[in-house]
């Protein structure tokens, strides 16, 4: 798999909200529209709202009650990424999103792992460590807005971990 950049996977996002609506939105363990958007736009560490848009402009494409950006054509780099990953399946989608924005795949992967088969895994599991991920990426982006921390710099080591 090439390595997606930043738009590419907030693309992604809305292409599979919009393809799977309410039942992305809960196989993921949200309650919510809203409450998907703004904590997988803070995990990507993108807008909310640009996960929102990104859902809108597929929704012409799919059988759902929202019009979404019916009025024009979809645009290139969206189409691409529509015809690249448009006929997974839920299962499959749902794998493959997670790959994306897990930041570490692998160790969340096996935290998932290990909770199913304790039996303590419940739907809002997924939520937890995606929002682990969200505050961090809102903490990065707004830290110097805090008074404590304004005229500080911050170093991200998390990728220099052993």
């Amino acid at each position: 798999m090439n390595k997606l950049s930043l738009r590419e996977k907030s693309v992604l996002t809305g292409l599979y909200l919009s393809k799977f609506d309410l039942e992305g939105v809960h196989r993921l363990g949200f309650n919510s529209f809203t409450e998907a958007f703004n904590i997988l736009g803070h995990a990507l560490g993108v807008r909310p709202a640009s996960v929102k848009n990104y859902r809108d402009e597929f929704d012409p494409l799919f059988p759902n009650e929202r019009k979404g950006w019916h009025k024009r054509p979809i645009r290139e780099y969206c189409k691409a990424v529509y015809e690249r990953f448009n006929r997974l399946n839920l299962e499959a989608f749902t794998k493959f999103l997670k790959e994306v924005i897990y930041k570490d795949h692998a160790v969340d992967v096996l935290m998932e792992t290990i909770a199913r088969e304790e039996g303590t895994q419940d739907e809002s599991f997924v939520k937890r460590l995606l929002t682990g991920q969200a505050a961090e990426q809102y903490f990065k982006r707004n830290y110097k807005d805090i008074q404590v921390f304004s005229g500080f710099d911050i170093e991200d080591t998390t990728r220099l971990a052993a």
